[in-house]
């Protein structure tokens, strides 16, 4: 019963870190639902697939997310290159399978395909799950960890998920971690623009 699930997956997401309601501004649901994954343990990464040359529609193969289980650390990753309406459907099948404690990846042709995993009842699952999220938007009863407003540097971020480059700015400078390691790992080159990383996800630095 996709619907038992997906109130499941929103209960989740919402018992960890409450610290507040919908933010305002109001961002994007993607990116607030990226918070409450990660919040939840859930690493979630972006990336941006596909080449700028590509020349027409996206190729049913493109991918367009995946996930790797783990009991410590899920991760899923997602296709940057699409919308955050997309992104945000892609996100929501991928919390499925992380539910079912099941790797896979999702393709334009295929919402979800895996080890033994249920494209069609992940893909139920997953619009139930943006359905009820936006219910709770709208009716202004969303608790979610508290952000900072979106800003571009934030997207930056989130590509190493933002959960770690918290982690990473937090340890950097220290003992532990140099800035050119740091730099590498987030594919920067510069003391600014990892400071502006940094506030972006609400660190002071």
């Amino acid at each position: 019963m996709p619907h038992v699930v997906a109130a499941l997956i929103v209960a989740f997401l919402g018992s960890r870190g409450r610290t507040c309601l919908w933010p305002e501004p109001r961002n994007h649901l993607f990116d607030v639902v990226v918070d409450m994954a990660e919040a939840a343990g859930i690493l979630v990464m972006t990336s941006p697939w596909g080449t700028d040359g590509e020349v027409g529609p996206p190729d049913a193969g493109e991918i367009l997310g995946l996930t790797l289980t783990h009991d410590l650390a899920p991760v899923i990753a997602l296709n940057e290159r699409h919308g955050k309406d997309d992104q945000l459907l892609t996100l929501a099948r991928h919390l499925a399978l992380v539910w079912l404690g099941q790797s896979g990846i999702s393709t334009a042709a295929a919402p979800v395909r895996g080890d033994g995993s249920m494209p069609r009842f992940c893909d139920a699952v997953a619009r139930e799950v943006v359905a009820r999220l936006r219910q709770r938007a709208q009716a202004n009863k969303l608790v979610v960890p508290c952000m900072p407003a979106i800003d571009g540097w934030l997207a930056v971020a989130t590509r190493s998920s933002r959960r770690f480059t918290r982690a990473l700015i937090c340890q950097t400078g220290g003992s532990s971690t140099t800035y050119t390691s740091a730099f590498r790992m987030l594919g920067i080159k510069s003391t600014d623009v990892f400071h502006a990383i940094g506030r972006s996800l609400g660190l002071e630095v």
